[in-house]
C-alpha cells in the first residue's frame, strides 16, 4: 500500500539520515591548587554552537586516562568525555573526603555515607573513600582502639562498645584488633567502680531496696554490662560493706 508523505513527515524522515556534527575537543589544561590539580578545558560543538567547561581533576587522574597532549585542540570522542567528567566528580569527593576526617576522622564505610549526605553520588563516594584510605589517612584499627578508650572512659561495657563500633562501619581487621584489647579489661570492676560512682551514694539504703536494684540492673544493661558482670559487682560491694561492718 502506498503511502502519501507530507513535506513535514519528509523533513522528519531525513532527519533521521543526518550525520551529526558534534565535536567534542581539549582546547587545553590549567595547573591549580597548588600544582596538583588539573583544569581539563573542554569545548563540545555541535553544528555553530559551541559550549566550553571545565572540569578539574587530580593530576595522577590525568595521568591516568593517558591522554598525550601535543597539539591543541584534540578532539576526542564522547567515551572519553565521560571518563574526564568521571574523574572530575572523584575530585571533587576526595576534596570533600578530606575536610570530613580534618574535621572527625573515621572509618571508610562511614566516610562513604557521609559524603553521600552531603550529596555526593555513592559511586564517587566509594571511590573517594578508597583513594583516600590508600593514601594513608584513614587508620581504621588505631580509629577503632581509640574509640574504645573513649567508651571505657565512659564505662560502658564490653556489648554497648563492640556495638558502637559495628555502628561506625569498623571493618574486620579493626573489630579483631578491639576485641584483643576489650580481652585485657576488667568489665566486673568497671561495673563495681560505675555503680559506686553513680548510683550508690547511700549503699546502705539502696542494696537493700529490691526495687532499686531492678532499675539499677537495667540501666547498666543498658550500658553494655552482662548480667553476670551486675552481679558480680553488687556482690563484691556487698562483700566490701560486710567487711567494713
Amino acid at each position: 500500500m502506498m503511502m502519501n508523505l507530507t513535506s513535514a513527515h519528509l523533513k522528519m524522515t531525513m532527519s533521521e539520515f543526518v550525520l551529526s556534527d558534534k565535536r567534542i575537543e581539549i582546547t587545553g589544561l590549567s595547573a591549580s591548587a597548588g600544582g596538583g590539580q588539573l583544569n581539563v578545558h573542554v569545548c563540545v560543538t555541535d553544528g555553530e554552537q559551541g559550549k566550553k567547561s571545565e572540569y578539574p581533576m587530580l593530576c595522577e587522574f590525568w595521568d591516568t586516562l593517558g591522554i598525550c597532549l601535543r597539539d591543541l585542540p584534540l578532539e576526542i570522542d564522547n567515551g572519553l568525555l565521560t571518563e574526564i567528567k568521571r574523574y572530575s566528580g572523584v575530585t571533587h569527593a576526595v576534596q570533600k573526603a578530606y575536610g570530613c576526617i580534618s574535621c572527625s576522622p573515621c572509618s571508610e564505610k562511614m566516610l562513604v555515607a557521609k559524603l553521600c549526605r552531603k550529596g555526593i553520588e555513592r559511586e564517587y563516594a566509594v571511590t573517594a573513600a578508597d583513594f583516600v584510605r590508600n593514601k594513608g589517612y584513614i587508620d581504621e584499627v588505631k580509629l577503632a582502639l581509640r574509640e574504645c578508650e573513649r567508651c571505657l572512659d565512659k564505662y560502658w561495657g564490653y556489648q554497648r562498645i563492640i556495638y558502637k563500633l559495628k555502628s561506625n562501619g569498623y571493618n574486620s581487621e579493626a573489630m579483631d584488633a578491639a576485641d584483643d584489647f576489650l580481652a585485657t579489661i576488667n568489665f566486673e570492676e568497671n561495673c563495681r567502680q560505675l555503680l559506686e560512682k553513680k548510683y550508690l551514694k547511700n549503699t546502705d539504703v539502696v542494696l537493700a531496696q529490691e526495687k532499686e536494684i531492678e532499675k539499677i540492673f537495667r540501666s547498666l544493661q543498658n550500658y553494655g554490662y552482662s548480667g553476670r558482670e551486675i552481679k558480680r559487682a553488687l556482690n563484691a560491694i556487698k562483700s566490701k560493706l560486710a567487711i567494713k561492718k
